[in-house]
């Protein structure tokens, strides 16, 4: 029997305006604690230190070609983390986000390796986060408004991501708890 190939990464769009996660699109996990509002997803940790929330793709996709991408919208400490995972086939492509007071500095990684950091984020909150490839090139990209797009890094693509998932998790790095708020999940509002 042939494995059927994945959607495009594109596919999956959610603007979670259905009053609750879908659980045909993604799977939660973590210590804390998701919930879906007002058409915005929140992740929020525990009080202890660590404690994460995440929510995971409940399919893999094909980034070949494609994209990843999602609104943040604001982030209640700068005592946090926030990642954005596109992960599958060995490889993890990635931003971490430390944001508070509506500015941010983003790293940008793959697979474990630190490619740059854009410290002191002229953009303030919201803006959008995307992860793609195209011929061979993966590109980390930011926009305001979901519509047009900046580069801030690219490479060579680092192996398969025909099977990848996308992971978005919020981790609380003091004993303190705090919400990330995201939206817009593939999708351009408007």
């Amino acid at each position: 029997m042939t494995t059927p190939p994945s959607a495009l990464a594109e596919d999956l769009r959610d603007d979670f305006s259905a009053g609750s996660l879908d659980a045909e699109k993604w799977v939660t996990s973590g210590t804390g604690s998701v919930a879906v509002t007002g058409g915005q997803l929140v992740l929020t940790t525990t009080e202890a230190q660590y404690s994460d929330a995440v929510i995971t793709s409940a399919e893999t996709y094909d980034l070949t070609g494609s994209y990843m991408s999602i609104e943040l919208v604001s982030m209640s400490s700068n005592e946090t983390l926030l990642f954005f995972y596109v992960t599958g086939g060995g490889n993890d492509l990635y931003i971490r986000v430390s944001a508070g007071g509506g500015y941010g500095t983003l790293n940008l990684y793959c697979n474990e390796t630190l490619c740059t950091e854009m410290p002191d984020l002229s953009c303030t909150l919201p803006y959008f986060l995307r992860i793609r490839e195209a011929a061979g090139t993966c590109y980390w990209d930011i926009s305001q408004d979901g519509a047009t797009w900046s580069n801030m890094w690219t490479q060579p693509t680092p192996g398969d991501l025909t099977a990848v998932q996308f992971k978005a998790q919020a981790v609380a790095m003091t004993g303190t708890a705090w919400s990330a708020t995201l939206a817009n999940y593939n999708v351009v509002p408007g």
